[in-house]
């Protein structure tokens, strides 16, 4: 659903709350330019509220769920936790502790049916495809305020082309303290939702760009410009290249594999990320590789060749048996010595060559 669709004129709705029975709805959304597993664990990491969220600086995990560790300061499903929203900015000190429960948490990776299929597909406030989306939601739960206020909070973390996302947030309330609450503080709430988006989308930024400058990146790319083509063949082979030639974008057909399957075990997020956020960070720039084509192995181990098995049309099928192995980067070094050392070698044996032949000739003339 695009931005001028969200959200859905006829309201937003949650599991406690929906839209027919909705008194306040608050909602909020921003584009942010990093993978949407990194704003997913700012948003997990209550330990580094202080750091970012000046709305609700501050949490207390009072309880985690059976098989996390009590002290853990990331919100799991089922977590219950002590926000601490400020609401007058003029009065830091001063804040509104609400206590809250963890009731979901999905990933592409681990999807959840908190929500089922059927609502997924008729409302049109969620994201109904959860191999594109990440949601953490909470709502209210404990104390006197609960049992006159009924409200949940959604945040839901849309994955978008080129390593980006989008964050969506919204919280529904209802029961008879919701009328209450919107008379004194729907301005205020809708500020702060604002504020929420916006310093979750700069914490977002400045991680990634940390992370794209860290070691490990660096590490990375030095990997990355060992496979580049030679500098006398660049020119001639890439017509449009980097300024910088350790950067450029040329790389031989037979090494691609290797240096996309070396870059993915060294990196949390897709190549494309990589690439779209170096342009956005305004770093060294990483190129996009085309998809991972793992090499063939057409022999055992014990050197004997491979049985290929033939198609229904009775074809050889080698290309299609795409075993992976393991990328050795120091056999790799030692291969590139040990081919230096015979060129090396063999330029030397042949200068010998030479000048042995030339003192025999300069003999034979002096016999002469």
């Amino acid at each position: 659903m695009s931005d001028s669709t969200w959200p859905p004129k006829r309201g937003l709705s949650t599991p406690t709350t929906p839209y027919t029975s909705a008194i306040l709805t608050i909602a909020s959304s921003t584009p942010v330019s990093a993978p949407a597993p990194l704003v997913l664990s700012i948003l997990r990491d209550t330990s580094r509220y202080p750091d970012w969220n000046t709305w609700c600086p501050n949490v207390d995990i009072l309880s985690q769920p059976a098989g996390t560790p009590p002290d853990s300061k990331i919100l799991e499903k089922d977590t219950l936790m002590l926000l601490h929203p400020i609401m007058d900015a003029s009065k830091p000190d001063k804040d509104t502790p609400t206590q809250l429960r963890i009731t979901d948490i999905s990933t592409p990776e681990s999807p959840s049916s908190y929500i089922s299929r059927g609502i997924l597909d008729e409302d049109p406030g969620y994201t109904s495809d959860l191999s594109k989306v990440y949601r953490i939601s909470w709502k209210s739960e404990g104390g006197f305020v609960s049992m006159g206020l009924q409200t949940e909070r959604f945040h839901e973390i849309i994955v978008v082309d080129d390593g980006s996302c989008e964050v969506r947030t919204w919280e529904v309330m209802g029961g008879i303290l919701a009328r209450t609450v919107k008379w004194m503080f729907k301005k205020t709430l809708e500020e702060k939702f604002e504020l929420w988006c916006k310093d979750l989308k700069k914490d977002a930024l400045e991680k990634m760009k940390e992370y794209l400058a860290s070691p490990q990146t660096t590490t990375t790319l030095t990997l990355l410009r060992s496979y580049l083509l030679p500098p006398s063949t660049q020119s001639s082979t890439c017509p449009d290249l980097h300024p910088d030639p350790a950067v450029v974008l040329c790389y031989p057909s037979s090494t691609r594999p290797i240096v996309e399957r070396t870059l993915t075990s060294f990196l949390p997020y897709p190549l494309s990320t990589l690439d779209s956020s170096h342009r956005r960070a305004g770093l060294d720039f990483v190129p996009t590789l085309s998809p991972i084509q793992p090499r063939t192995r057409r022999h055992n181990d014990d050197g004997c060749k491979k049985t290929e098995p033939e198609d229904k049309g009775g074809r050889h099928q080698a290309e299609d048996q795409t075993e992976k192995y393991p990328f050795d980067e120091k056999a790799r070094l030692d291969r590139w010595r040990h081919r230096e050392d015979k060129v090396a070698y063999m330029k030397k044996k042949k200068e010998i060559a030479s000048e042995a032949e030339a003192v025999e000739d300069g003999a034979a003339a002096a016999v002469v």
